[in-house]
């Protein structure tokens, strides 16, 4: 890594303290994650209409069964199983893939700014 990117990950930290906004990595659950990763990183890329299923698909499928898990304790079956229990709750496979789309982005993210050690989607 070099000293600049260093020294920019450092001076965000000190500001996510100064602005109440910083959450432990060991801490940070998957719901902690998904909110900033959709406002700050995705809404200016994302048409609003894509903006608006991203926003379905956290609060009403990946928050409640999946949100409360750790990022750092995520793991491939985790994923696998909400897959599993949302086709058995008759979701179509698009949508599954569309939550899937929405998830790997986020632990992707997740990845870049040193939350996880690797994204497991």
């Amino acid at each position: 890594m070099a000293r600049q990117e260093v020294t920019e990950k450092i001076a965000k930290a000190f500001n996510d303290v100064a602005t109440g906004v910083y959450v432990d990595p060991t801490k940070t659950t998957l719901k902690d994650w998904l909110n900033p990763w959709l406002w700050e990183y995705k809404k200016q890329t994302l048409r609003p209409s894509t903006f608006k299923d991203y926003l379905c698909y956290i609060e009403r499928h990946i928050n409640p069964a999946i949100g409360h898990y750790k990022l750092k304790d995520w793991r491939p079956e985790h994923l696998q199983a909400l897959y599993n229990t949302k086709y058995q709750e008759g979701l179509s496979i698009s949508t599954i893939k569309q939550i899937h789309v929405v998830l790997h982005s986020a632990l992707d993210q997740a990845l870049k700014n040193g939350l996880v050690n690797r994204n497991v989607s």
